[in-house]
């Protein structure tokens, strides 16, 4: 079985900037790896890699033994939050994920089940430009789990939440992983986050070391 996700000897400069240098990392089914550094030690730019949003200079980045872009069903394998921001502030919860499902091809009712899943039902119809940081961060991991997938790609996703918020995203990962096997890594603890399902009910937790990248911050 592949594993879920593996990064091989990747590096990416930004003119004279070294975002990330000859990272190499490999994330088996049912683990969580929390990315920790301080801004600017390349965190978002690995995660951008891994789904093809940012081409590399060089190594390889595959998610479920393949790049992104070759996936066959690449919502209903990874979902993903790097930027809550991307919303339309003009639609609501819903049409924002009505547009999803049309885009990814997926079940229409899949909308009202992660909106339960993640407690927007309240708001659902309400403009997008009116919430709150912590409701658009609930918004975004909606829409990553619209396909059910087996992945999650995080980035911050508890920027903006309120104590209780914490809490709820806390719950949220436990649920994920005493699902399917995943275990979740404390938002306290990893700014950056990937979880994955496994097909076994053990799980555990690892922190990726912070050296992945040089930092530019002083």
């Amino acid at each position: 079985m592949n594993a879920a996700i593996e990064v091989e000897a990747l590096s990416k400069r930004f003119g004279a900037v070294v975002a990330l240098e000859d990272v190499t990392l490999k994330v088996e089914n049912g683990r969580v790896v929390g990315f920790l550094g301080p801004n600017g030690a390349g965190k978002s730019t690995l995660m951008r890699a891994l789904l093809g949003l940012v081409r590399s200079d060089s190594g390889e980045a595959h998610i479920a033994g393949l790049p992104y872009a070759h996936l066959p069903a690449p919502a209903k394998t990874v979902g993903a939050v790097l930027d809550i921001a991307s919303a339309h502030p003009r639609m609501t919860a819903r049409a924002h994920l009505h547009t999803y499902v049309a885009l990814g091809g997926m079940d229409r009712s899949r909308v009202d089940t992660v909106l339960s899943l993640v407690g927007a039902q309240s708001y659902a119809d309400r403009r997008i430009g009116t919430f709150s940081t912590g409701m658009r961060q609930r918004l975004a991991l909606a829409t990553a789990m619209l396909g059910d997938p087996d992945i999650l790609v995080l980035d911050e996703p508890s920027n903006g939440l309120d104590p209780s918020g914490s809490a709820w995203l806390r719950t949220f990962l436990r649920e994920f992983a005493d699902a399917d096997g995943a275990p979740y890594c404390s938002p306290a603890m990893c700014s950056t986050r990937l979880s994955t399902r496994s097909t076994t009910s053990s799980s555990s937790t690892e922190a990726a070391p912070s050296g992945l990248a040089h930092s530019n911050d002083s």
